[in-house]
Parts: C-alpha cells; structure tokens; sequence
C-alpha cells in the first residue's frame, strides 16, 4: 500500500508538471491513474479540479470562440443558480492560492472566477447559452411568402353551438354557473438578488477610484461642476469609496465660494462654504466648521486642493463666527437680493430706424403719395 502510495505522488509530480506544459489532456491521463493507485492521497483532490478546470477552458465550443465555462465549474448547462453558486464556492476553496500550493492553481482559480462572473448574471448566461447553440441547429427564418404565411398561421378556431344549446342546457348548467370562481393562485415569491461577485466588486473599485482621480483632476482645471457630476455618479455605484467624502466636501466648498451671493459681486457665498442656512444659530455653524476642518485639514486629507479648501473654510468660520461681520454681511446679502427683486421698468421701444421712416407723418394717402412719387423721393 506505501508503494502503491510513493508511486501516486510520483504520478501526481508528472501531472503537475504537464499542467504548467499546457498539456492538460495528458495530465488528465496522470491524475486518473494516481486515483487508481492511491484515491486518498493528499491534494490529489485539488489537482484533479485544476486538471478538470483546464481541459474545459481549452475545449472550445460555438466555433472556437467561447470556452465551456459550464465544465469549468463542472455544473450542467440546465443547473439552477443555487447548484452554480454551490459549485464555484467549492471550487473556490480547492483552488485558491493560498490553499493550493501546486503549480497552476492561480490560473485555474482566475478561470473559474471568470466563469463565475459569467454565469452569475442572468443577461450574460443567456446571451452564452444562445452562443452555445450551433448555427445547423438555429431554425433561420422563413425564406418566401408561403413559409412565412405558414409560420404565423393562427390556430383554428374552436366550435361555437348555437345560441339554442344554450337554452336547452340552462337547467344543467345553473349550478356550474352559480359556483364561485376559485381564488387565484398566490404569485410566485421573487428570486432572492445575487450579490455581486468578487470580480465585480474589485472592478467596481476600480472604475470609482478612477473616478475619483478624474474628479480631483477636474478640481486643478476649476471645472467644479463636472467634478460633481463624477463624484454624484461615485456615490451610486460605491458610497462607501475611502475618501469619497472628501473629495465632495471639497467640491461643495468650492462650488459655493465661486457661485456668488444672489446679488451677484464679488462675495462668495460664505454661508455655502460652511454648508449651513443663513438663519442657523452659532452652534450650529460651530459644528460644520469643525466637521468640514477634520475633513479637509491638509494632514488629514492629501488630495489635490484640499488645503484650499480648508483655507475658504477658515475665511467663512473668522467671518461668520464674528457677530459684527456677520451681520454686516448679512445686511450686504439683503441688499444685493433687494437689488435683484426690484422689477426693471418696461422697455420703452424705439421705432426702427431705416429709409421708410420719412414717410411715416403721411396717412396712406393716395394724392400724397403721387406728390411723393412725382418728386422722385418715392
């Protein structure tokens, strides 16, 4: 039995080394006999998937172009999402890296989290299935007139009695008719959603840390406002970013530093920087201060223009935690929203200039005008 023992690891090292040659089939071949010699020897398990995962990918279906990613999970094409779920957890503890320490693991782990990814997705799973169908076995469409008058032919129509067997069954079918429908069958419970994939998930972050990067870009070139649209757009797909709130703090600062009172000028909307209404009391306003200073101090956050920020952040708490200044800033505020809502009095149009204008004193009237015609100035 030892024997039968060192022999199966010495098939298995074979195996292994046929993997990393690309000659999967043979190494298939290896595997088979170490589990004839020896079916309990440790790892044979985890080549054999490595070994199943590999022929699967290389087997090429639809013309060469897709591999079979259902044998890479070594699921059924018709298994429901709870038997693909099941398999690929499996498959994912035997050939992870950090558990799977023969050659090729990683490679094989990377196709059955691409398989995952795959068949996971109800949209991409039916698109694979429809790629899977040979094109001989795809009915094509009716070629002339006639196939197509026969595909689209409607059923024919059941016989109807005349309204007489009506009247002669009313008897027989009062009580059929005076019987309760049935209650409808309740409706079927939804399908639980599917969490996403750890690729998915790793893809995801990605795009958002790019985002991000795109974001912070647009904060160097002053373009605020697409900076905002990106950072809107981040938060729906991963609100939880490292730095997300960051970078919008920084945005909404320097939105309202550079989106002027109401009144127009120069004063930047200080009440806007802090981010607070302009009839909150001072403690509030203290507390937005404190918030947006953690966010946005310069040792804490080592994005591109955040000590900018933090400096018109500064400027609106010295000005709005000044009583005197704020409230003469408040009466600038009013002043300039009085401005704006005074109504302008209406346009006094002109008459249009131009050549006719000279006869405008006259009345259409005919005698004046062959005085004018008989003058040459008409």
């Amino acid at each position: 039995m030892e024997g039968n023992k060192d022999e199966a690891r010495r098939v298995i090292h074979i195996a292994e080394r046929k993997i990393s040659e690309n000659d999967y089939f043979a190494a298939k071949k290896f595997v088979n006999e170490a589990q004839q010699l020896y079916p309990e020897l440790e790892g044979l398990e985890q080549v054999s998937a490595m070994v199943n995962v590999y022929t699967s990918a290389a087997r090429k279906i639809s013309g060469g172009r897709e591999s079979d990613w259902y044998g890479v999970l070594g699921v059924d094409p018709f298994a429901d999402d709870e038997d693909v779920k099941k398999q690929y957890k499996k498959l994912a503890l035997l050939l992870h890296p950090d558990k799977n320490r023969f050659n090729g693991a990683e490679g094989a782990f990377k196709l059955v989290l691409e398989a995952w990814t795959l068949l996971s997705h109800k949209e991409s799973r039916v698109a694979y299935d429809h790629k899977r169908i040979p094109p001989n076995q795809q009915k094509p469409p009716p070629s002339n007139r006639k196939e197509a008058k026969t595909a689209t032919k409607k059923p024919p129509k059941r016989y109807k009695p005349p309204s007489f067997y009506k009247c002669y069954d009313w008897n027989r079918n009062a009580n059929h008719r005076s019987a309760p429908a049935p209650a409808p069958a309740p409706a079927p419970a939804p399908a639980p959603a599917h969490a996403p994939s750890p690729r998915d998930m790793e893809f995801d972050k990605l795009i958002t840390r790019k985002a991000v990067d795109y974001a912070e870009r647009k904060i160097s070139e002053k373009d605020y406002f697409a900076a905002k649209n990106h950072i809107d757009t981040i938060q729906g797909h991963d609100p939880e970013l490292e730095g997300l709130e960051q970078v919008s703090a920084m945005i909404n600062v320097y939105i309202s530093a550079a989106g002027k009172t109401k009144g127009g000028g120069g004063e930047a909307d200080w009440y806007g920087v802090l981010g607070v209404d302009p009839l909150a009391d001072d403690e509030t306003v203290k507390r937005q201060y404190e918030k947006l200073a953690l966010l946005l101090h310069p040792e804490k956050n080592k994005l591109y223009g955040a000590e900018g920020a933090f400096k018109l952040v500064s400027e609106a708490w010295t000005l709005l935690s000044d009583k005197a200044k704020r409230a003469a800033y408040d009466q600038k505020r009013k002043s300039k929203e009085a401005k704006t809502a005074t109504p302008k009095p209406p346009n006094q149009r002109k008459p249009a200039s131009s050549h006719w204008s000279q006869y405008a004193r006259y009345d259409d009237d005919v005698a004046d005008l062959e005085e004018l015609y008989y003058r040459g100035r008409y």
